[in-house]
């Protein structure tokens, strides 16, 4: 019999290709998260960010919501910093 560690058993690998998966979206942030931080760090204001993606200022407002929650930030200027500080983002 496998073990779940072992990867023998195709339900026990996608098992753990699914746990492996939710941890890192969990994590880490999407590139759309990524690219709000960015211009935000750049001085863009929310509205700002919103026209240059093309998207409604409320989706920006979530990214950033998703964003202070999954880096655990107070903020979202401290998410910006910690974005930055964890290579996260870069100003470049």
């Amino acid at each position: 019999m496998a073990r779940l560690g072992d990867g023998g058993s195709g339900a026990s690998k996608r098992i753990l290709d699914g746990m492996a998966t939710a941890t890192r979206r969990r994590r880490g942030l999407t590139a759309r998260e990524r690219e709000v931080l960015t211009l935000l760090a750049r001085g863009y204001t929310g509205e700002e960010v919103a026209r240059q993606l093309q998207v409604s200022a409320e989706t920006v407002r979530a990214h950033v919501r998703n964003s202070v929650t999954k880096l655990h930030a107070r903020t979202r200027l401290h998410a910006v910093v910690l974005a930055l500080q964890r290579g996260e983002i870069t100003l470049e």
